[in-house]
């Protein structure tokens, strides 16, 4: 099968970045933009397509940022989905945001460490029934093919968990990505797009404009 995509190019309609409207720090300008992104109507704008590239090979996951401060990035996961960090110390990591209506992407390159087992601890334990329980049906990566069985699934972790306090599983928690690069894309005209890059060097960030 051919597909000649060409015919789908998109108008882009918002006007260029002037780097004087960046913050200093690139966090506060990724906060203003997802702020933004709640506000226009993106779904599920903190939902991020997750790269880690190991020696030991190459993994891809979509997963939802959970809070962002002190200069690093945080979700959590099974630890079992991201098993290549556990194998191989030598790891980096990439982010992906895409904000569709906006005509905006955020590209992440840095690191990636697994955060204290008491805070995902802590995190688990705030959150509601409904959440820990889904986060217990996940475990050992069950392949379920009907909806009737999912539904079956769920309950059988419900009933197991009726009477007592559900527990923090231990196979479940959380990592923080360390920026070391980040770049903010616009489409401002026809298919040119405006981007401003930061870059930690030597522990301070550093700024600059490029189009593509």
């Amino acid at each position: 099968m051919v597909s000649d995509l060409r015919t789908y190019q998109v108008d882009y309609e918002r006007g260029k970045l002037p780097i004087k409207d960046f913050h200093q720090y690139p966090l506060e300008h990724l906060h203003e933009w997802l702020i933004e992104a709640y506000e226009k109507g993106e779904h599920l704008p903190n939902t991020v397509t997750l790269s880690t590239v190991c020696q030991s090979g190459l993994a891809m996951h979509t997963v939802p940022l959970k809070s962002f401060k002190n200069e690093k990035l945080r979700f959590f996961g099974n630890y079992d989905e991201h098993d290549l960090l556990e194998s191989d110390s030598n790891c980096s990591v990439g982010v992906h945001f895409f904000f569709k209506k906006m005509n905006r992407q955020i590209f992440i390159r840095g690191d990636i460490e697994k955060i204290p087992v008491t805070e995902s601890e802590n995190y688990f334990n705030a959150q509601s029934n409904e959440c820990k329980i889904t986060i217990w049906a996940t475990k050992d990566g069950k392949t379920i093919l009907k909806k009737e069985e999912l539904r079956n699934h769920f309950d059988k972790i419900r009933n197991k968990f009726k009477e007592t306090p559900i527990p923090y599983p231990e196979f479940w928690g959380g990592y923080d990505i360390t920026p070391k690069y980040i770049e903010f894309l616009e489409g401002v005209e026809d298919t040119l797009h405006q981007k401003l890059i930061y870059q930690l060097i030597n522990g301070k960030w550093t700024k600059k404009t490029a189009t593509s």
